[in-house]
């Protein structure tokens, strides 16, 4: 039993690596400038989508986050008719003793997706800032859902 436990077990983690591999190559993720003005405020959601072709698009959006912090990562997931934008940050300001500092701003993060090999319709799209999680977390929620039969 404990055998076929641990073969489960690779399967899934070999599994998962091979879907973020791939996904990797229907995502191009980078970041902009992050206005502070007081303006910029008006442009958080999603502002800007273009169809490059029949299959990739292109979307520009903002997101409000502390000045202290950075993107970390980022990820798009089709739920129906929807597209979720994902991001992730961390602060990334220390003091002397390697304590995390927030600033005392915000500002409008620009973030820019490109979607590939996706089917051309009419989407609605929802910015979503997610918590990332650590591999082992994740897998054992999967294994957790996968024996419960959800």
């Amino acid at each position: 039993m404990k055998k076929i436990f641990a073969g489960i077990l690779i399967l899934l983690v070999v599994g998962f690596f091979l879907a973020s591999f791939f996904k990797s190559f229907r995502l191009e993720f980078h970041t902009g400038p992050c206005l502070g003005d007081s303006a910029s405020q008006s442009k958080l959601g999603v502002r800007e989508v273009e169809w490059l072709n029949n299959k990739n698009l292109r979307i520009k959006a903002y997101a409000n986050i502390n000045c202290g912090a950075r993107i970390t990562n980022a990820d798009y997931q089709l739920a129906g008719d929807t597209i979720l934008l994902k991001y992730s940050w961390k602060y990334s300001v220390f003091d002397i003793h390697g304590t995390q500092m927030v600033a005392y701003c915000f500002c409008a993060q620009e973030l820019n997706y490109l979607l590939k090999n996706l089917e051309k319709k009419n989407y609605k799209f929802k910015l979503v800032e997610h918590e990332e999680r650590p591999l082992l977390t994740v897998i054992k929620e999967r294994i957790n859902k996968w024996l419960l039969g959800e």
